[in-house]
C-alpha cells in the first residue's frame, strides 16, 4: 500500500518506509500506525518483492520481519544497509536472530506498541542524518 503522496511539509519530503511483513494483521495494524503518523508505506509480503523494491526504488527505512515465507528479513535489512538505508527487524522471538545480525539491526519485538515503533523509526531517520530534511507528515485529525 503507498499513501497518496500528500509529499511534503514545509518543503521537506515524507520519509518513505517499506514494510516486509508476512503476517496480514500484523502488516495492516503497522501500515495504519505509520500512515497515521505522517509516513509514505509501501508493504511487501516476501525477500523477494522487498530485495526487488529496494533496488529500484528509494527508500529512507526499512521495516523487515524476521521469518519471512522465502527467507529471512535479515536478508532485506542487510541490502537495505548495503545501499545506505536504515533497517529495522520486527520479530516475535528474538532468540532466532543471531548476536551478530542484532548488532548490525535494530530489532523490535512483536507484539509492540505503536508509541515504541514510531520512537525507534524517529531515532533511525535521524540516526541516517534524514533527521532535517525527512519527516512524517502530520496531516490534520
Amino acid at each position: 500500500m503507498l499513501t497518496d503522496g500528500l509529499g511534503a511539509q514545509g518543503g521537506r519530503m515524507a520519509a518513505r518506509i517499506l514494510l516486509d511483513e508476512e503476517d496480514h494483521d500484523v502488516k495492516m495494524l503497522t501500515e495504519h500506525v505509520l500512515l497515521s503518523a505522517g509516513y509514505e508505506v509501501q508493504s511487501v509480503e516476501t525477500v523477494l518483492h522487498a530485495k526487488a523494491l529496494i533496488q529500484r526504488q528509494p527508500f529512507d527505512l526499512v521495516l523487515a520481519d524476521g521469518t519471512l515465507a522465502d527467507g529471512s528479513g535479515i536478508e532485506v535489512a542487510d541490502l537495505a544497509v548495503s545501499v545506505g538505508v536504515r533497517a529495522a527487524i520486527l520479530t516475535g522471538n528474538a532468540l532466532r536472530i543471531a548476536d551478530s545480525d542484532r548488532a548490525r539491526h535494530e530489532i523490535l519485538l512483536k507484539p509492540m506498541r505503536p508509541v515504541e515503533l514510531l520512537a525507534t523509526i524517529e531515532r533511525l531517520l535521524a540516526d541516517r542524518g534524514g533527521g532535517a530534511d525527512v519527516v512524517p507528515i502530520r496531516r490534520p485529525s
